[in-house]
Order: structure tokens, then C-alpha cells, then sequence
């Protein structure tokens, strides 16, 4: 974590005006985004994304990273600072409307959208809740019908398991299925450009919750 910081913190440094700086600011902040932890290396991961706005207003993968950042601080901080949680879900909230006018057909914006939605149904304390929470299955399912492979999607569903249903033991082996499946599909993803690939690392710590071993790739490799 350490050397991600420094590395972090030597392209913040960089030529604001250079290509490279766009290139080394995007490669290093999106594999941030894809799989640290540390809310405060995500923050500012965030702002980095943000300054980058300013130069790229119509730059999709950097408003999409941007709300990634966001979404994922709220979700790691939610148990130990709800308010702050609460002001970092609202900016990924208003970060995610800018990603879906950018690319509004865009898959991986109603995915993260609907991770965002298990986020706010955790802040939700009215009798609402309940059928908020069906609904919620409902549109998961219908994205499903558009992107069945998508691993990101699998991930999501999986934690909406995890996070509504943590004792129904009737429903761990769908959670279990659908991050074993997420694993699969993680493997096999190639890397484009700077599209969206995050989730891999997640899902491994989701698995670890369901007391499975972190995924592997048919070479055995994780």
C-alpha cells in the first residue's frame, strides 16, 4: 500500500500539460480504483480523476473512475462514519450522472449504479426498505438479461446477497455461484484501453466472506 502511495504521489507531481501525464495519472489511479482499500489513497485517487475532468470534460473512462473512487469510499467507510459515507455516496451519486451523459447506453454505469443502490439501501431505515430491496433484485436481473458475462455485474449481485440476506442460509449457494462465476469471467477479460476492469480483487474478498478460496484461473494463478 505503501508503494502505491508513493507511486501515486510522483505522478501528481508530473507536467499537468503532457500526454504522459494523462497516461501515467490514468494507469496508476484506475488500478488504485480496481483495488485498494485505503479510503484516504482512494480520495485521492478521486481528486486526481477530477482535476483530469477539468482538462477532459466529454473523458467517459475518467468520469467513470471518478464515480468508482467515490462509490467505493462510501461503501468502506459506511460502519465506522455513516455521515461522511452518506456525503461521499451523494458525490458518486451526482459523479455517476455526469459517466451515464457521457456514455448513456454504457453497461458498466447501471452496474455501478446499481452498487451504488445496495450502498444507499443500507442507509435506508423506513418500512420502504424491504421492497426497495426486491426491486433492487429485479433490476440486477433485468441487466442481467443484457450482460450475463459481465463479471462486475456477478460481483454486485453476489454483495447484494451478502449484504441483505447474511443469515438466510438458503441463499449462500446463490451468493457462492455467482461469485464463482465472476471469478470465470474475470479471467477471462482482456484489457481495453482504460474500460472499466475492475472487480476482481473485490470479488476474492467477497469469496473469503463466504469462506471460499480466492478465485483462480484455469493456469492456477490468482
Amino acid at each position: 500500500m505503501r508503494n502505491i502511495f508513493l507511486m501515486l504521489f510522483f505522478v501528481l507531481t508530473l507536467n499537468l500539460q503532457s500526454q504522459s501525464f494523462y497516461e501515467q495519472v490514468m494507469e496508476v489511479n484506475i488500478a488504485i480504483a480496481d483495488s485498494c482499500n485505503n479510503p484516504e489513497i482512494l480520495r485521492q485517487s478521486a481528486d486526481a480523476f477530477n482535476r483530469l475532468l477539468v482538462g477532459s470534460p466529454n473523458d467517459w473512462p475518467i468520469a467513470f473512475h471518478h464515480t468508482l473512487c467515490l462509490t467505493r469510499i462510501a461503501d468502506l467507510i459506511l460502519k465506522k462514519d455513516t455521515a461522511s459515507a452518506l456525503s461521499n455516496y451523494l458525490l458518486a451519486k451526482e459523479a455517476l450522472k455526469r459517466s451515464d451523459t457521457l456514455n448513456i447506453k454504457q453497461q458498466e454505469n447501471k452496474i455501478l449504479e446499481a452498487y451504488l443502490k445496495i450502498i444507499e439501501l443500507r442507509f435506508n431505515k423506513e418500512k420502504t426498505r424491504v421492497n426497495n430491496i426486491k426491486l433492487l433484485e429485479t433490476e440486477i436481473e433485468e441487466l442481467r438479461k443484457v450482460a450475463p458475462s459481465n463479471p462486475r455485474l456477478l460481483s454486485v449481485y453476489g454483495y447484494y446477497y451478502l449484504i441483505f440476506y447474511p443469515l438466510d442460509k438458503s441463499k449462500k449457494p446463490k451468493t457462492i455461484e455467482l461469485l464463482k462465476e465472476a471469478c470465470k469471467h474475470y479471467a477471462e477479460q482482456k484489457p481495453d484501453g482504460y474500460y472499466p476492469a475492475w472487480g476482481k480483487k473485490w470479488n476474492d474478498e467477497l469469496l473469503l466472506k463466504v469462506n471460499i478460496k480466492n478465485c483462480v484461473n484455469k493456469s492456477g494463478q490468482k
